[in-house]
């Protein structure tokens, strides 16, 4: 279900959730409303579809409300690992930083470099990089 509100809500904006509210309003609050009013009515037989109405518009209700609840969880768990993954790579960068800056260099010609047309030398210690101008 949440993959048809995907591709609905690449046309629309916000569709999914346009979606849910009406699938909440129209589904789940329409039949509840139509079983109580096919109560109400005294036909024989009418307590049982009544009944009947009521829970499917209850669980149109509860899988709507579920299906809000996911995709809240998928939007802050995105949003965890994408603030972890963006802590993860400044720490690596500090890392590298700091060991460049303690390293004493000793630069070589980057021969792999120069299959894609950069050239530069690359320290033997550490790793750095710089470019240079062709030789």
């Amino acid at each position: 279900m949440d993959k048809l509100f995907e591709l609905i809500g690449l046309a629309l904006p916000d569709t999914p959730t346009i979606l849910r509210l009406k699938a909440l309003l129209a589904g789940g609050v329409g039949g509840i409303a139509a079983g109580v009013l096919y109560l109400l009515t005294g036909v024989e037989g009418s307590v049982v579809g009544g009944v009947a109405m009521m829970v499917c518009g209850l669980t149109v209700i509860g899988i709507t409300v579920r299906s809000f609840v996911n995709e809240h969880r998928k939007y802050e768990a995105d949003r965890i690992a994408a603030r972890r993954q963006r802590e993860e790579e400044a720490r690596r960068t500090s890392e590298r930083l700091a060991r460049e800056a303690a390293c004493q260099h000793e630069w070589v010609l980057d021969d792999d470099a120069l299959d894609y047309g950069v050239v530069g030398d690359i320290c033997v210690h550490c790793g750095a990089f710089r470019e240079c101008r062709p030789r």
